[in-house]
């Protein structure tokens, strides 16, 4: 960080601009958190400053290497060396969920490799892991036992580097050398059925639509709606649910023709807090909003307006599904939870009896959603896949299910 110091001259009648590098990391010798402090000299010139603060960078990267190389031997049990490398060592911009998953994958190396030093493992103990976690899983790229696999590597990897491992006890190709020849693809019947399931049928889809834009929306019954109406715009624009809970009244955007949302930020409902953008980083706009869903988003802010003003709270975010039904939490500028709008949802399938109604959740609508986007624009799949904020392989990857009464409609016998 560069910072700006103004000193004022008094006798002189005159301010002088100064520049300083100060850089304050995590220090990864201390287990308490503590910071290493390097403060630099002040500088005329903002260029000196930012150079003092690349040597401090390079004096920090080459200190903490020296610390993360001597505190790694091959006594060390496994979870120490992983504890060391990834969390001793995370940077503070880390996000929480990151933070989480590290913790995460510490408890699998307890459950799984108990105490084993690194002296003692092999890429046999990792090989029986990997098939002992992932069965009945997806074994894709971007399954969970690819990034446990992953992360794993990139450790062993460093610990090669440093001289520490003779060798990387997960090979480079992993999923292809340990899940090929068949085993990649034997997953269990119910999981092949579940990922077909994560998109509803026309019939659902068409259902969910139209009952709940002809809701009845009053100002006794408003606060009751609000998980209804935050599920309605996820059916139309197959947003991600973190994204449908950061949604502000300013968002809703008109081109002139049609209304949209202006996307640009997500919520961290596990630890209650705005990230500041998307997943992918970068701001979208959705599909177009029907006129008569704009009629009740604007009739919803009214109600929710005169509530506001009745408890004498104010939304200072502009969330549109502020929490109102806890006035304490609406205070603080919550939204309400992802786990209520999947209640909601199970509820509402539950009654007008969908297939799979109790699996379902949000991310059913947008893979329907997506998969919709798929067959109205198939010429245009870096259209759809924008819409969706994924590249278009990604896109074709994940989100795209044929819906299970297509495939019905669509079975052939070749001659």
């Amino acid at each position: 960080m560069i910072k700006k110091i103004i000193t004022h001259i008094d006798n002189k009648n005159k301010t002088v601009l100064f520049y300083q590098a100060v850089y304050q990391p995590r220090d990864p010798a201390s287990l308490i958190g503590k910071r290493k402090n390097y403060i630099g000299s002040r500088f005329d010139s903002l260029q000196q400053a930012q150079d003092q603060e690349k040597s401090f960078i390079a004096d920090f990267t080459a200190y903490k290497k020296s610390i993360l190389s001597d505190s790694i031997t091959l006594k060390s049990t496994f979870a120490d060396a992983y504890y060391r490398f990834y969390l001793s060592n995370s940077a503070p911009r880390r996000e929480p969920r990151t933070i989480d998953f590290y913790h995460y994958e510490l408890r699998l190396i307890g459950h799984y490799f108990k105490n084993k030093t690194l002296g003692d493992l092999n890429e046999t103990m990792f090989k029986r892991f990997a098939i002992q976690y992932s069965t009945g899983k997806s074994k894709s790229a971007g399954s969970a036992i690819a990034k446990h696999l992953g992360q794993f590597h990139k450790l062993f990897d460093y610990l090669v580097d440093r001289g520490i491992l003779s060798t990387n006890f997960i090979p480079k190709n992993y999923l292809r050398i340990w899940f090929g020849g068949g085993i990649r693809f034997n997953i269990e019947n119910h999981h092949k059925k579940s990922v077909l399931d994560r998109v509803l049928t026309s019939k659902d889809i068409h259902c969910l639509r139209n009952q709940l834009t002809n809701t009845n929306l009053t100002y006794e019954n408003f606060r009751y709606m609000t998980s209804r109406l935050a599920i309605l715009i996820d059916a139309v624009t197959g947003l991600r649910p973190a994204e449908v809970l950061a949604l502000k009244f300013s968002d809703l955007k008109f081109d002139g023709h049609n209304y949209y949302f202006h996307i640009h930020d997500s919520y961290d409902d596990l630890h209650h807090i705005f990230n500041g953008r998307t997943k992918t980083g970068y701001d979208r706009e959705t599909l177009a909003i029907n006129p008569r869903i704009i009629k009740l988003i604007k009739r919803y802010m009214n109600f929710q307006t005169l509530l506001l003003k009745e408890i004498k709270t104010e939304n200072s975010g502009q969330l549109i599904f502020l929490n109102i039904n806890d006035y304490q939490k609406a205070g603080m500028g919550y939204p309400i939870t992802q786990a209520a709008l999947n209640k909601t949802l199970k509820i509402f399938a539950r009654k007008y009896q969908f297939e799979n109604a109790d699996k379902i959740s949000l991310y059913f609508l947008r893979h329907t959603v997506a998969t919709e986007l798929f067959h109205q624009l198939p010429d245009r799949l870096e259209v759809a896949a924008q819409f969706m904020g994924h590249s278009t392989e990604m896109f074709i990857k994940t989100y795209v299910r044929p819906q299970t009464d297509e495939i019905s409609s669509h079975r052939i016998q070749l001659s």
